[in-house]
């Protein structure tokens, strides 16, 4: 018999302050190891499970995670190339609009822009207009650059092209922006890895989804399935680091401190034969209490 079950020795909750970090920014930061962490026993597995998060959602949607595209302006047989970094804010699908136009248009020599929402389909619809005499001879949008602005604006991620001065969304637009966050930590866990088809090493601890509002509180409690958690067996970890991400890794720029709380449980793994042969005695003693019992009542 070789299988491994696993005993609870003790369990604690760890509240944990972003404010009470040694250094850092609120969703980056390094935070000192709790003494009943560090020094646990070496044979001991710790099981680590997310049980709080209380964070406020004053965070833009439209940040410099999701504001990039790439402009390619022809006009007379000249080509001109620029970036737009769409502004950070809180827009509705109108305001995105004016912004957009009024960046595109007072950043291109050869076009003026106007965008118009439709909303039964969500598309968007630009127009281009020639600022000079030229007429209009071509114009394309890259979005397939980094921190991407294709989802606000209604296209796939890759290069569109204007046709006579006209562009039309090929998707619905997208303003909520970030519609989860990672926890990230360096303590160590399992998830599955699609490229080659095994599980492996994650730092992901939890994903948390948004669904609230700009400027309202996210919350999670856990309950009682402890579904985020991870398995740590070092007790060398001097300090413990913690990220709020997105799904590609990109840091989420939350601007106030924040709080959560972890539970820690601390396992003895235990052969099945140690069982068994638990289980034997506490038999032999309950035998033995019965028996005594019995001539007692004699």
């Amino acid at each position: 018999m070789n299988n491994i079950y696993m005993k609870l020795n003790k369990s604690h909750i760890w509240y944990i302050r972003s404010r009470d970090r040694f250094n850092g920014e609120i969703y980056n930061f390094n935070i000192n190891t709790p003494s009943f962490l560090l020094n646990h026993s070496p044979e001991e597995i710790v099981k680590i499970t997310l049980v709080d998060l209380v964070l406020k959602r004053n965070k833009y949607p439209i940040d410099t995670n999701n504001n990039r595209f790439i402009v390619s302006e022809t006009q007379n047989s000249v080509t001109v190339i620029y970036s737009i970094a769409i502004t950070p804010g809180n827009y509705n699908v109108y305001q995105l609009a004016t912004q957009v136009a009024n960046q595109l248009t007072n950043t291109s020599t050869f076009y003026s822009y106007s965008l118009t929402w439709n909303s039964i389909s969500g598309y968007y619809t630009i127009t281009a207009t020639t600022k000079t005499a030229n007429p209009f001879q071509a114009i394309s949008w890259d979005f397939n650059v980094e921190r991407s602005a294709h989802e606000l604006l209604g296209f796939a991620k890759t290069t569109v092209a204007f046709t006579s001065g006209s562009l039309i969304s090929t998707k619905m637009a997208s303003l909520t922006g970030e519609t989860a966050i990672f926890i990230r930590t360096n303590l160590g866990g399992v998830n599955y890895d699609y490229s080659n088809g095994e599980y492996g090493y994650s730092d992901i601890l939890a994903k948390i989804p948004i669904i609230v509002p700009p400027y309202a509180t996210i919350v999670f409690q856990d309950n009682g399935s402890s579904v985020f958690n991870t398995y740590v067996k070092t007790n060398s970890l001097a300090t413990v680091n913690i990220r709020l991400t997105n799904a590609e890794d990109i840091l989420l720029e939350f601007q106030d401190e924040y709080t959560l709380c972890f539970k820690l449980e601390f396992f003895q793994p235990t052969k099945e034969e140690d069982i068994l042969e638990q289980l034997k005695q506490i038999n032999n003693t309950q035998k033995l209490n019965l028996i005594s019992k019995y001539n007692n009542q004699k």
